[in-house]
């Protein structure tokens, strides 16, 4: 944030028309607030949004948003609003603070480029520019949470697929979109609050692919006497049922897929024991209505199969943990049809990208 204080701006005189400036439904720019940290001198086009003003230059919208292409490509009407020489496009329906992030996302982006060389440029690019530090594994999610979703929104209204695609990617590094991304060791069941937030956020920018692990931990919080998910004000109605739904499937098809060995098991020709996994699970019986998809989080593997290793025999052993981490795989790829968002994973991708390809 700039340390100058806003600056209220006159704009200049224009020839009157059949509508009057002061009209309902016409901007109002003579009250509005200039953002002198976007305000440039030689900027070209000065951006109406809310009641604050941003003076930017024309190229770079042009380059970065498609829909400013091809607006600035129209002939523009003689008698249009002007600032210090500059058009004045007014954005109704944005919000001032989403735009702000934005433009100073791509103004910081330009300086790294302009400062290090093409050599040094993708080092630098991943620890000083705007996105590169958002990227980092070390940012929280509650940080990037904060300028990136109107961020995302204004490039998916606007079109800016690059940095469009860019969102999703950071984004993904805490919402999971695909298996080589989904380190089960490294994965943070996210706050409600954070889960809840990215949802509708991904509801609204069609960015689909972020929405299975944000029902997932959203659904992994819903245990004992509250149901966090039924008194969420958060969730819509209608996520507050595709979330329930979600979990109560979960629930049987890690049985089915992650547990098949408590119910029935067939042990391996090298087993001399007739060993009995069913006997060895009693914290599974014990939560057997809980999402266990995270019980890495709350007992490590070895843990986990601490009382199967002890009782079962080594070929046994084996048997039922690569079970459960092939079970676990699968439940992962069948993410987006347990919460009815897709078919598939590729599905997701495929209704996304139709937001992200020319």
């Amino acid at each position: 944030m700039s340390s100058q204080p806003p600056t209220s701006v006159i704009p200049a005189k224009r020839r009157r028309t059949d509508v009057d400036d002061a009209s309902p439904g016409t901007p109002d720019t003579s009250t509005a607030i200039r953002y002198e940290k976007l305000w440039f001198e030689d900027g070209s086009v000065v951006l109406h949004v809310q009641n604050h003003l941003y003076r930017v230059h024309r190229t770079m919208l042009s380059k970065t948003f498609e829909t400013f292409k091809d607006m600035f490509a129209v002939p523009q009407p003689l008698d249009q609003e002007m600032i210090e020489g500059c058009p004045v496009v007014h954005l109704h329906d944005d919000d001032a603070m989403d735009w702000q992030y934005t433009l100073e996302a791509l103004y910081d982006t330009l300086c790294v480029v302009f400062l290090y060389p093409a050599s040094r440029l993708s080092n630098a690019f991943l620890a000083f520019s705007f996105f590169g530090r958002l990227g980092s594994f070390k940012c929280p999610l509650t940080t990037v949470l904060v300028p990136l979703p109107g961020i995302l929104r204004l490039c998916t209204k606007y079109r800016a697929l690059a940095i469009r695609k860019t969102c999703i990617f950071i984004l993904g590094n805490h919402f999971p979109v695909d298996s080589h991304r989904a380190n089960y060791r490294s994965l943070k069941v996210h706050q409600h609050e954070s889960a809840a937030r990215t949802i509708a956020m991904a509801r609204d920018t069609n960015a689909v692919t972020l929405l299975p692990y944000a029902f997932l931990c959203v659904a992994d919080q819903n245990r004992g006497t509250h149901n966090m998910i039924y008194d969420s004000p958060l969730l819509t109605a209608e996520d507050k049922a595709t979330a329930l739904n979600g979990l109560y499937t979960l629930i049987r098809v890690q049985r089915e897929h992650m547990f098949p060995f408590v119910d029935k098991f067939v042990p391996p020709s090298a087993c001399r024991r007739h060993c009995r996994p069913e006997d060895c699970f009693e914290w599974y019986h014990r939560n057997v209505d809980r999402l266990i998809w995270f019980a890495f989080q709350w007992k490590d593997d070895e843990v986990l199969f601490k009382q199967a290793s002890e009782e079962l025999c080594p070929a046994c052993h084996k048997m039922v943990v690569e079970t459960f981490n092939e079970g676990r795989q699968k439940v992962w790829e069948m993410l987006p049809s347990i919460f009815r968002l897709g078919k598939d994973w590729d599905e997701l991708r495929r209704i996304q990208n139709y937001d992200s390809d020319p």
